[in-house]
């Protein structure tokens, strides 16, 4: 096995093998760490499984620009992921490499410098990825940007109690015209939505769940994809092939395993459609030092003590005015104008009590939103924070997020 290249670009080809390989795997998995490099004559395939996921991964010069690729003698050969990556990025990215495989190990080399040289082992055996379905019982297209995107949004709301499994995961649903995202505690959850013309191919209204161990690496391969759309399928166990969902673009066939397509999502839909008595508009950058203080009073004794800090909100109608106060060891009272106030409710000055993280969430997601719409009644049901819709000219899509959360007593 024998091949030149530009180490730069074999360093980006190879971003995604490595990533599967090495991050949020199974540790006693034999594969793990590893990768396969399979050298063809017109491309290179990176294989990689870590036991949660596993991936093939086409290097070529019709996916990665100035490759410089040139193979002088086919062949196979299965090394350490990060030993490989480093070893390669030891070289200037503009460099040209000659990379062999001789004598139980593996020689990279500056084209223009022989004597300058890194080497490492070989490994013994070949990393083999999971066998794809014949049929699927859920297929789907979505453009590869939205995709991102909107797991992005709310990667940081997905659920960490192992005793609610059906937390651990982000729930993505397509419908015409139409990608939702959700994820949640089940105290607060978040919600993205983007709509818009062909950026959704779906025969009928489908839902995947993506287990939150995998979300990262589903992110940071689709990242450095350069595809526009990409394939999602999901399949149930057979013969000859467990349980799994499907990632694929032109350039990578990413799989997720150890799923369960049992579990079932809470109807965020139930609580996004509710008519509320009351709605206050205010801008989200009044949010921001209000709520410094709000979280100024959750200090370390408060943190390490595991205690819930609580917000009292409450409405002002006649002075146009969302009061928050804390009553804790630590006190703060401050307030955000509201410009506009819409009440089908008798109370003069409603009011509420909740998390106060949850609030401090709405001030940060809502950062680059200009106006957010706070909607809440005076029984027990979730507070809602609607965000500003933000038009994408480019796509011709309409996103809409919102978090909404429980109440305390």
């Amino acid at each position: 096995m024998r091949f030149k290249i530009s180490s730069g670009k074999l360093v980006e080809g190879l971003r995604s093998a490595v990533e599967v390989a090495t991050k949020n795997v199974n540790t006693e998995f034999e594969s793990s760490f590893h990768i396969t490099l399979d050298i063809r004559k017109s491309e290179i395939i990176a294989l990689a499984h870590g036991g949660t996921a596993c991936i093939s991964s086409a290097i070529s010069g019709d996916n990665i620009d100035s490759l410089n690729y040139s193979c002088e003698e086919e062949g196979e050969v299965t090394i350490n992921a990060s030993d490989f990556f480093a070893s390669l990025s030891s070289f200037p990215p503009s460099q040209k490499v000659s990379i062999v495989k001789n004598n139980g190990e593996i020689v990279i080399s500056s084209e223009n410098e022989k004597d300058i040289f890194q080497t490492l082992p070989v490994l013994k055996n070949r990393v083999n990825v999971s066998s794809l379905p014949t049929s699927f019982e859920k297929e789907m297209k979505i453009n590869r940007e939205v995709f991102i995107e909107g797991l992005d949004k709310v990667h940081f709301a997905i659920g960490f109690a192992e005793t609610t499994p059906y937390y651990l995961c982000i729930y993505f649903e397509t419908s015409k015209d139409k990608a939702r995202f959700a994820a949640g505690t089940g105290a607060r959850f978040a919600i993205s939505d983007t709509e818009g013309k062909n950026i959704i191919q779906t025969s009928k209204k489908q839902s995947v769940l993506f287990p939150k161990n995998n979300i990262s690496t589903i992110i940071n391969v689709l990242k450095v994809d350069s595809s526009t759309d990409i394939s999602i399928k999901e399949a149930k166990q057979t013969k000859n092939s467990p349980e799994q969902i499907v990632i694929e673009s032109e350039e990578i066939t990413l799989v997720l395993l150890g799923i369960d397509s049992s579990l079932k999502y809470s109807d965020v839909s139930k609580i996004l459609k509710h008519s509320y008595s009351y709605k206050i508009v205010s801008n989200i950058s009044d949010w921001k030092y209000s709520m410094q203080g709000i979280s100024a009073t959750y200090n370390d004794e408060m943190k390490s003590g595991k205690m819930i800090p609580i917000t009292n909100v409450s409405i002002d109608s006649k002075k146009k005015k969302l009061i928050m106060e804390t009553k804790g060891q630590m006190k703060a009272k401050r307030q955000v104008s509201v410009d506009d106030i819409s009440k089908n409710g008798d109370e003069d000055i409603p009011s509420f009590k909740c998390n106060s993280l949850y609030l401090k969430e709405v001030a940060d997601k809502g950062e680059k939103s200009e106006k957010v719409v706070l909607e809440f009644d005076t029984d027990q049901t979730p507070v809602t924070a609607r965000f500003a819709d933000r038009v994408n000219d480019s796509k011709n899509t309409v996103d809409k997020f919102s978090i909404f959360f429980v109440k305390n007593k």
